[in-house]
This record gives structure tokens, sequence and C-alpha cells, in this order.
């Protein structure tokens, strides 16, 4: 995925596979490396686990969605 898809699940609302699970994007943050760029917080669909600092190239678009 790119930082445009997913700033379009966290502001639209929609899920994402990370790590071969589905997730909901709650939050997107600034986050430091070699330059500024966006991380976003996922929430594992139907629990309360999160997690933090995830960029948008270690996610991907679930099936159902056309690109």
């Amino acid at each position: 995925m790119n930082d445009k898809q997913m700033m379009n699940l966290y502001l639209f609302g929609g899920r994402c596979i990370y790590h071969n699970h589905y997730y909901n994007v709650i939050d997107r943050r600034w986050r430091f490396g070699d330059q500024w760029k966006d991380s976003f917080t996922l929430q594992l669909q139907n629990s309360s686990a999160k997690v933090e600092g995830v960029f948008a190239e270690q996610c991907e678009l679930p099936p159902e969605v056309n690109g």
C-alpha cells in the first residue's frame, strides 16, 4: 500500500491486512527516520489490541478492494 491509500482508510474508514490479520486504521502520526514519514496505529478487527508505528508499505489492501 502507499501513504495515500492508508490515509483514505484512516479518514473514511476501512481495513487493511497486516501480518495476515485484518486491522482498522485508527490514527496517523509523523515519525522521524531518515525523513519525516507517516506512521499509523492499527486496531485488530473485533478486538482492542493495537499496533503503533506501522508504515503503509507494511500493509496490504484486502482482496475485496479493487485497487
